[in-house]
């Protein structure tokens, strides 16, 4: 029978800081694929051909003539934890409106619309990365 005296307490010891930097590797690699995502997913949405007898509608998304907005139009992670989009300037013009052009939201609504699906898929893959 073991008396209260003979139990010693047992220490682990590990590394926070290769605990981190695994954090750190697992988190950048699952926000890169997410950016690839979101970067794919716009591009769909503003990828319908248009003519130029058929351009979008005010509230839909802006139709692709030239292919350029398409072709600019990323996601990017910055490496701080955050996904940026960059898109030319007249892409935030055509997302937001302005005095004589009236919204062709592309980039808000579909961020908006898809951000609860984008959180599952970032848990998705920090445990996916995180096993390897």
């Amino acid at each position: 029978m073991a008396s209260a005296r003979g139990i010693k307490r047992v220490k682990f010891t590990v590394s926070t800081r290769k605990i981190t930097r695994k954090i750190q590797r697992v988190n950048a690699r699952a926000m890169r694929e997410l950016a690839k995502e979101i970067t794919t997913v716009i591009s769909k949405k503003i990828g319908k051909q248009g003519t130029p007898n058929l351009r979008s509608k005010p509230g839909e998304p802006p139709r692709r003539q030239t292919g350029f907005l398409q072709a600019k139009t990323v996601a990017e992670f910055d490496g701080k934890n955050k996904i940026v989009v960059k898109t030319p300037q007249y892409g935030v013009f055509l997302d937001g409106g302005t005095r004589n052009i009236k919204p062709r939201p592309f980039l808000r609504k579909t961020v908006h619309d898809r951000k609860p699906n984008w959180n599952r898929r970032y848990r998705y893959y920090m445990r996916k990365f995180s096993k390897k």
